[in-house]
């Protein structure tokens, strides 16, 4: 009532009577002329500075300077006036809102990737020293040895820190027994490494939804025999684009026009399905597809001149990880805080 022309075309009415605003309608991208504020390394959080010695090798991402950064970096994940806007990252928030729980992300290659952004916002110049010197220790695949050991982060605000580590175990695979280098083990571990937040995503796969959703499924369950008291995060995976080299600037809309013959048809339903189980078996999840598909502009382009339409240069787009991250864990204490107020 009293809703007219192109508002009313923004806005439903619900089963209900509420009012509900489209999902496209509630965040957008929002360019800037400025560059973003530091957030942990920052615009300084460059390839040779922690664990991207391989991006630097296989791309041609940008080397930003001091106050300097690419458009790609000029945009801001901004609410519409709908919706509450979320908080701007704050590293020192950050480490207090984790506290002294020890973090442990599991999935497959771009769980290594968000391992980086993690890393840039966690660390800042003075405790950068915290990860060591194994950025520049390479194995046979390539895959820097700095993810492959535990991180003790925060320190500065948090009496001991917190040990922050990636798994990679492309499948989420519940009984790792062949281990590997993609298939590592997790699960037995959990216990060991004191593990209280678990960051997990299976990752893309062309199979059978239902097959994928069955194996998630196993995997959830054995998760909460092992560990019924973690805190489950699940972050869906993103989507790729299929012609990137020549974006510029975000999408104003989610794509919709993925056919069942792409591969990112796939990636839909997978998430969908994935987040009705999450949700069983009492975990978090976070969608950090939906503003990522916006993003075809900071893909990676290599030494070859051919571009990754998947993985984003660091720092770029895919930092909006932490953002989303960074206010789960805000709303979480805020609703812990509520429960266990006195009633009154």
């Amino acid at each position: 009532k009293g809703v007219f022309g192109r508002v009313a075309e923004d806005i439903r009415v619900s089963g209900n009577g509420d009012w509900n605003v489209r999902p496209e309608l509630k965040h957008t991208w929002k360019a800037s002329r400025f560059c973003p504020p530091s957030r942990g390394l920052g615009s300084q959080a460059l390839p040779s500075r922690v664990c991207l010695a391989k991006q630097r090798r296989i791309s041609a991402c940008r080397a930003t300077g001091t106050g300097t950064c690419g458009q790609e970096l000029k945009h801001t994940w901004k609410a519409s006036r709908f919706c509450p806007p979320l908080n701007g990252y704050n590293r020192d928030k950050f480490c207090r809102a984790v506290g002294q729980r020890n973090v442990v992300f599991v999935g497959d290659q771009s769980q290594l990737a968000l391992h980086d952004v993690f890393i840039n916002h966690v660390l800042t110049m003075k405790t950068s020293k915290e990860i060591g010197t194994a950025a520049d220790a390479w194995e046979e695949n390539e895959i820097p040895l700095c993810h492959r050991k535990p991180h003790v982060v925060c320190s500065d605000h948090v009496p001991g820190g917190f040990t922050f580590r990636v798994v990679h175990n492309n499948l989420l695979s519940p009984d790792s027994a062949g281990g590997g280098k993609f298939n590592q083990r997790w699960l037995r571990h959990l216990r060991e490494w004191n593990a209280s937040i678990v960051v997990l995503n299976k990752g893309f796969e062309k199979r059978p939804t239902a097959k994928y959703l069955s194996t998630l499924r196993a995997s959830l369950a054995k998760l909460r025999e092992v560990a019924p008291d973690v805190l489950l995060v699940w972050r869906n995976t993103w989507r790729g684009h299929p012609d990137c080299g020549n974006a510029m600037e975000p999408l104003k809309t989610v794509p919709h026009n993925e056919t069942k013959e792409s591969q990112w048809s796939y990636v839909v339903e997978q998430n969908e399905g994935a987040k009705a189980i999450v949700k069983e078996f009492g975990g978090i999840y976070i969608d950090l597809d939906w503003s990522l598909s916006m993003r075809p502009d900071g893909h990676i382009r290599k030494l070859d001149g051919s571009m990754d339409c998947y993985y984003y240069c660091l720092p770029g787009p895919i930092d909006h990880f932490m953002r989303l991250f960074y206010n789960t864990l805000l709303l979480l204490d805020s609703k812990r805080a509520v429960s266990s107020s006195p009633q009154t």
